[in-house]
């Protein structure tokens, strides 16, 4: 009875005097750090008053190397100059069915159609939501298509057309005069409307030249291209006035749909915009502000965890214009030299394939991956092939490309995200596989829920000496809060091949793993998590000799 009713008076005086000794000769090293000390680069503001849980994920950490959830999906594009329901810049239309219901919104066979095509025939299954820009300002492109028939014909002629990649095919009957086969051709591309990004005119069936116009204003236009070719019969002629269309000028201003995305979180952002806005190196374009929100709204309560990604079908310098610009670990770029599918298209393909396959494997592996969706590459290869040296020159300037199997069969050869220098311009490898950017993402969004959940309603305390007074119920010690985390970790992502388990015992060992109360605000929870991520296997190395 005795030891019972003073142990609450021997146990205050125990710890009375641990801290006694505290103030007189110091702490150990590992118990100040665990005390005392503050975690740089808090992703919440000990300062902050407002409850929740914040995230910041850092994917630049360690030493720089010096070398020579759901998956909801935004596509962003504008709509067709005419045809859409949607209502541009405010409304965000949710969980579209299929890209028929996209058509139905912007428009048949413009960006936002074709990449949401290309994208369902990745991901049949995905969740995607849709936000359109305002039209650009300027003109819409166009091209012509000439037939003549100075030279009659005589024997039908095969005429093959092909617009954005899409071939279709006409005969040019004997004796049919230019003007008649040029209505014709005007109707057939009218029959093709959700596959082809372009409109067709001859004068009202007045003309022998067919008037190509692309159905969205600005310089999109500029990246599709078109041909016309004779075979098999006798006589007539075609010709075209380019291999691209011209004269589309502008681009459009993504900053009002921005300002409709505050708040929300996509894990893909896909923009449906040109070449050129892709490689412009400036903080003004698309891509300029879409880093400008996505980096502001990445740490913290609320934040917002998020990465875009573009496809280009130019040159390799203008495809590392757009890394150069924006060296940045949530965007990935890819290169599709010379394709004739749009831009968007490879895009749309890429965002179905990490959407996919991401959520299933938050670190899967995509390099020399083939992708399902309907593509269409160069019409010449010899070219527009990437020569080794370019292949490496691109991988270490931030830019993936698209390759193709010996049966032409388009894929992924090693997605990487655009990050590929650190601030000092030295070459820096710490996020190059963009499976990288995929894994932490979700392990973030998985701890910022399991967070929530695990400590809602709990009230937070510093370790306490062994031996100390039952602690309450209710009450989360760090220590406790630490195994919780690592413990969701070990179960959860170890397992699963995202996390590296070595690396994990590593960190918690010495003690650079943290979980502690925060020095200047006791109601804020501090954790450190500094883990490795499982890397895909990029290439093997076999030396073999003579015995």
């Amino acid at each position: 009875m005795k030891r019972t009713r003073f142990r609450p008076l021997i146990l205050g005086a125990a710890w009375s005097i641990f801290l006694a000794v505290l103030m007189l000769f110091g702490a150990p090293p590992k118990l100040v750090g665990a005390l005392s000390l503050p975690l740089l680069g808090l992703a919440v503001d000990p300062t902050s008053r407002r409850p929740g849980v914040g995230i910041k994920i850092n994917l630049r950490s360690g030493t720089s190397t010096q070398l020579t959830g759901a998956q909801r999906i935004l596509l962003l594009s504008t709509k067709n100059a005419s045809g859409g329901s949607a209502t541009v810049e405010t409304v965000i239309y949710e969980a579209v069915a299929n890209a028929d219901a996209v058509a139905t919104l912007a428009g048949a066979g413009g960006l936002a159609h074709l990449a949401a095509k290309r994208l369902f025939e990745e991901y049949p299954t995905a969740t995607v939501d849709c936000l359109f820009m305002a039209a650009a300002s300027g003109d819409s492109a166009a091209g012509t298509i000439t037939f003549d028939d100075t030279t009659p014909v005589s024997s039908a002629q095969t005429v093959t057309i092909k617009i954005a990649g899409y071939s279709f095919a006409l005969s040019w009957n004997a004796a049919e005069t230019d003007v008649d086969f040029a209505t014709r051709v005007v109707a057939k591309i009218g029959t093709l409307s959700k596959f082809l990004p372009v409109t067709a005119t001859n004068g009202a069936g007045t003309l022998a030249v067919v008037t190509l116009t692309f159905k969205q204003k600005g310089k999109a236009g500029l990246d599709c291209t078109y041909s016309a070719a004779l075979s098999e019969g006798v006589g007539g002629a075609v010709s075209t006035a380019a291999a691209r269309l011209t004269g589309g000028t502008t681009e459009p201003d993504p900053a009002n749909a921005l300002l409709a995305m505050v708040g929300k979180e996509w894990r893909f952002i896909l923009p449906c915009i040109s070449n050129a806005d892709m490689a412009l190196a400036s903080a003004t374009g698309t891509m300029g502000k879409l880093k400008t929100y996505i980096a502001a709204n990445d740490t913290g309560i609320g934040a917002l965890l998020q990465t875009a990604h573009t496809a280009c079908t130019d040159s390799t310098a203008n495809a590392k214009a757009m890394s150069n610009q924006h060296d940045f670990e949530y965007f990935s770029h890819h290169l599709a030299r010379g394709a004739q599918s749009l831009p968007c298209e490879w895009a749309g393909a890429a965002v179905g394939a990490y959407a996919r396959d991401s959520k299933i494997d938050p670190a899967h592996p995509f390099v020399q991956q083939e992708l399902v969706a309907a593509l269409v590459g160069s019409a010449d290869t010899a070219t527009d092939d990437l020569t080794v040296a370019e292949q490496e020159d691109l991988l270490a300037s931030g830019v993936s490309y698209f390759g193709r199997t010996a049966q032409g069969v388009p894929r992924f050869e090693r997605p990487i995200s655009t990050y590929f220098e650190d601030a000092d311009g030295n070459a820096d490898d710490r996020v190059l596989d963009i499976s990288k950017t995929f894994a932490l993402v979700a392990v973030g969004s998985d701890l910022r829920t399991f967070c929530q959940r695990t400590f809602k309603g709990k009230k937070l305390m510093k370790n306490l000496p062994s031996g100390n007074t039952p602690i309450p119920p209710g009450i989360v010690e760090e220590k406790d809060a630490k195994g919780l985390i690592v413990g969701r970790i070990r179960s959860q992502w170890v397992p699963a091949g995202v996390i590296r388990g070595d690396k994990l015992d590593e960190v918690i060992a010495d003690g650079s793993l943290v979980v502690q109360v925060d020095p200047l605000d006791e109601t804020q929870l501090d954790v450190f998590l500094p883990l490795r991520v499982v890397p895909p296997l990029v290439k093997t190395s076999i030396d073999i000799v003579q015995a």
